[in-house]
């Protein structure tokens, strides 16, 4: 939910809350779909990409598409306009993401998650 984050297990090397408030602030930037709550600022059209680039609290926010309107990347920057966060989103099979690598780049932080199919 938007203003929910449970964590039924978790891994120790991140068993501490700024890193658990971080990822659930991470996973949000993908999973609430920001860029359709918020006016964006601009959009480019480019002939293989879109980047919608809107305004989230003291930052800006990158939605860059791919040809097929799928999600390739996110880049959030900060007041400074320097790179904070750095989401890539790649093999989509079926309209899914198989991978999101997910990069902090002012903390150690990077996440790479892979989907699991049973």
């Amino acid at each position: 939910l938007p203003d929910t984050f449970i964590v039924y297990e978790r891994a120790k090397q991140i068993d501490k809350p700024i890193f658990l408030k971080t990822l659930a602030n991470d996973l949000r930037l993908l999973t609430f779909e920001t860029h359709k709550k918020y006016k964006p600022n601009s959009i480019l059209k480019e002939p293989n990409q879109t980047t919608i680039r809107t305004s989230y609290k003291k930052a800006s926010l990158f939605y860059i598409f791919n040809a097929e309107n799928q999600l390739k990347e996110l880049i959030t920057t900060n007041s400074n306009g320097f790179r904070d966060i750095s989401v890539l989103v790649t093999n989509y099979q079926n309209g899914i993401p198989e991978n999101i690598n997910l990069k902090h780049h002012h903390l150690k932080l990077k996440i790479d998650l892979t989907l699991a199919i049973e």
